[in-house]
């Protein structure tokens, strides 16, 4: 579990988040956890996109992006430089800015 946190956050990230953050994963239940991952892995966004009919939009770290052919109509994509997959806990004021002008968008805040 520490390998696969050091592998989805940066360097930079703040050593004590990074270690609150292996104290979260390494102390859930086993079941709750497999099964989390087991609906991650098997959930088809393709089929499942179309049928959503409100606004979507996500926050996501650049260093993990990676490449997709996705085309998700409609997403209002935002990404971060220098976070890695918790941005949230490794920037959060970048964080929140982003997560306020989305919300301001659609009219809350």
């Amino acid at each position: 579990m520490a390998k696969m946190v050091h592998n989805i956050t940066t360097p930079e990230t703040d050593p004590a988040i990074v270690t609150e953050i292996i104290d979260i994963m390494t102390h859930c239940d086993r079941h709750v956890a497999l099964t989390a991952l087991r609906s991650l892995l098997e959930w088809d966004i393709e089929t499942r996109w179309p049928l959503l009919d409100v606004p979507v939009a996500t926050i996501n770290s650049a260093m993990l992006r990676g490449g997709t052919d996705l085309d998700l109509a409609g997403l209002d994509l935002h990404v971060m430089h220098d976070v890695g997959h918790f941005p949230m806990l490794e920037s959060p004021d970048a964080f929140n800015s982003i997560a306020m002008t989305v919300l301001e968008k659609h009219g809350f805040g």
